[in-house]
């Protein structure tokens, strides 16, 4: 379901001030997206409150969580060259030439930078430095993209855990901590299944950062930090670009928390043999 569907089922529930700001933003979405809510409520003939009020009608954090969907529902529904790209007229002609297959994966990157809030990011990639132990959610599609996460997680900390089938899901809820982090890849129909660990981390004290393909996941009632790929139309595979770029940043972010704690221990993983990636500075 569409933020314009979600506003049109809850409509005749609003009060009046909050039906006028529910029909502004169904008529000016790029407005919405671009302006802060005092703007949006002086257009539309409210004040600053009532659009405030309109965001926790609809069951949304706040007026930054609503600018986010907007922003994934204009890039959803233009009608720009990227969101051609599964058709078979297209596929034809990027065969020919792999710059432009790589650049409609830098135009759905540059799409997806407009849906991150910096300050939400920065806020993850603390939690995560600070966790002690840090568990990571996938699907059975989203696997590939989790192991490779995993992969590189394991360089920089010394606990870390993949959860992929319903024995791991059993046993880690037993160990989930306060001090723990979950990050959950739920970009496809099965994500629907990992509301309910989510929801028992929570209870847990447990931070969750959901990775999600829209701002409307069922799961963002049970994440502490969620990031809307804005990929809800796209395959896994058309996905997964988007998705490696966005944890590539977060772990960037992560390391730039504390990067001499980070130097320090892949220096003493490579003195145990692991593998050395480079993660952060080369240290001599």
């Amino acid at each position: 379901m569409t933020i314009y569907e979600e506003i049109k089922k809850r409509f005749h529930r609003l009060s009046k001030g909050q039906r006028k700001v529910a029909q502004f933003i169904i008529d000016n979405p790029r407005t919405v997206s671009l302006h802060v809510a005092a703007e949006v409520g002086r257009q539309a003939g409210v004040s600053e409150s009532t659009v405030i009020r309109f965001c926790y009608a609809m069951d949304l954090a706040g007026y930054t969580e609503l600018q986010t969907m907007m922003k994934e529902y204009i890039l959803q529904t233009e009608p720009t060259k990227s969101r051609a790209y599964g058709s078979n007229a297209k596929v034809k002609s990027i065969q020919k030439n792999a710059s432009s297959l790589m650049n409609e994966d830098a135009k759905l990157i540059t799409d997806t930078i407009q849906l991150i809030d910096d300050e939400q990011l920065a806020m993850a990639a603390k939690s995560v430095d600070e966790a002690q132990h840090i568990y990571v959610l996938a699907t059975v599609a989203t696997a590939p993209i989790a192991h490779w996460f995993i992969g590189t997680l394991e360089q920089l900390h010394p606990s870390v855990t993949l959860l992929h089938d319903s024995h791991t899901y059993a046993q880690s809820v037993q160990e989930f901590g306060p001090n723990s982090v979950l990050v959950v890849l739920a970009l496809d129909k099965q994500a629907t299944e990992c509301t309910k660990l989510s929801e028992s981390a929570q209870r847990k004290g447990v931070e969750v950062i959901t990775i999600a393909d829209t701002a409307l996941s069922p799961l963002r009632t049970h994440s502490s930090y969620l990031f809307a790929m804005g990929t809800k139309q796209k395959s896994i595979l058309n996905m997964t670009p988007v998705v490696m770029s966005f944890l590539h940043t977060l772990l960037q972010c992560t390391i730039a928390q504390n990067r001499r704690k980070y130097e320090q221990y892949q220096k003493e993983g490579v003195q145990e043999g692991k593998p050395e990636l480079r993660l952060v500075t080369t240290f001599q």
